[in-house]
């Protein structure tokens, strides 16, 4: 298949990082997973370990030691969870083992004594984590990656559902895809956080969400090729563009689609520029934990691109953003975010 250029062209005037612990890491989740009885395929184990150590290593690439082993066996089970997601086509099942699972990461003690190896890593994973957070910071990580089951279970049901226009689709997204949960990452790792009030304030949950959101359309790109090759109904921005618009072509579904990913960046940018120079060192350091995980998306799904059967050197990351107004798009989801502006 002939690879649209805009497809994995992308604007980003964020650097990665690339912690210096990846291998050693990724070895160590090799053997956990055998331990933890999640497969007994070694190519499934390699690419799990690679997965799992990864997330770790390009969006959180300061995590290192224990947390960084630690949060690597979550990254483990969740990408795990996520192929789940489209093998069990029954929702009531899916629900009840994304139900279990939201409330092992809330409290790892819950995990049933004869829980599944799923069941059973989440509790490890989730207990190690617990162990090595302040309390605050718990609470927030926990909460935040149980919210993330309820995406996977919506997701789950979605199966059933043909098509979703642009505004369903991104509410859908923002839950299914971890936005939320993606950002407690950056709240976790870093030894300063911003206060309370600081993190709550709407203009850096606007920031927070534009951030993440970046990473969701991204992750809709570099699986393009796959899912046009093996027959799938995951929903895409790509396709919800379409639904909307039946007379979108899909080459030009995706330039629309980058478009909107970029106007979203640009979004980004401009509301920390206007945070930056004020913020507190808490919230310096989560700000620089968005930017990681931005960037580090990019590399991490470049890395992985067996996955989604990229050519290599297919990737651009120097690319000039296709739409870098400063206004909102007119889609009522996401439309809030610009409010926060100037604010």
């Amino acid at each position: 298949m002939e690879i649209p250029p805009a497809l994995l062209s992308f604007y980003c005037p964020l650097t990665p990082e690339l912690s210096p612990e990846h291998d050693a890491v990724a070895q160590e989740m090799y053997d956990w997973i055998f331990a933890m009885n999640l497969t007994d395929d070694e190519n499934q184990a390699q690419m799990l370990a690679q997965a799992g150590a990864g997330f770790n290593s390009y969006f959180t690439p300061h995590a290192r030691g224990e947390l960084a082993r630690a949060l690597s066996k979550y990254n483990v089970c969740a990408w795990l969870a996520n192929e789940m997601v489209q093998q069990i086509r029954d929702p009531a099942q899916f629900g009840a083992m994304a139900a279990r699972w939201a409330r092992i990461m809330e409290e790892p003690r819950t995990c049933p004594p004869d829980g599944l190896p799923m069941d059973l890593a989440l509790a490890e994973a989730f207990s190690h984590i617990r162990s090595l957070l302040t309390p605050a910071k718990w609470q927030h990580f926990s909460s935040a990656q149980s919210h993330w089951m309820h995406g996977l279970a919506w997701e789950n049901c979605l199966h059933a559902v043909k098509d979703l226009t642009v505004h369903d689709y991104l509410s859908f997204r923002y839950v299914m895809s971890g936005c939320y949960a993606a950002a407690a990452f950056a709240y976790a790792v870093p030894e300063q956080n911003p206060s309370l009030e600081e993190w709550a304030h709407p203009k850096v949950r606007a920031a927070a969400d534009a951030a993440m959101m970046v990473d969701a359309l991204d992750n809709d790109r570099y699986s393009y090729l796959k899912e046009s090759i093996v027959e799938t109904d995951k929903k895409t921005i790509f396709a919800a563009l379409r639904h909307d618009d039946p007379g979108l072509s899909p080459e030009d579904a995706i330039i629309r689609g980058v478009r909107l990913r970029d106007r979203i960046l640009t979004l980004y940018l401009t509301l920390r520029s206007e945070l930056l120079p004020d913020a507190s060192e808490g919230l310096a350091a989560y700000l620089t934990g968005l930017d990681l995980i931005i960037a580090g998306n990019l590399v991490f799904c470049a890395d992985m691109g067996l996955r989604y059967g990229l050519p290599e050197g297919s990737v651009r990351m120097d690319a000039a953003p296709l739409d870098d107004t400063v206004a909102a798009p007119g889609i009522a989801a996401i439309d809030g975010w610009w409010e926060q502006i100037g604010v």
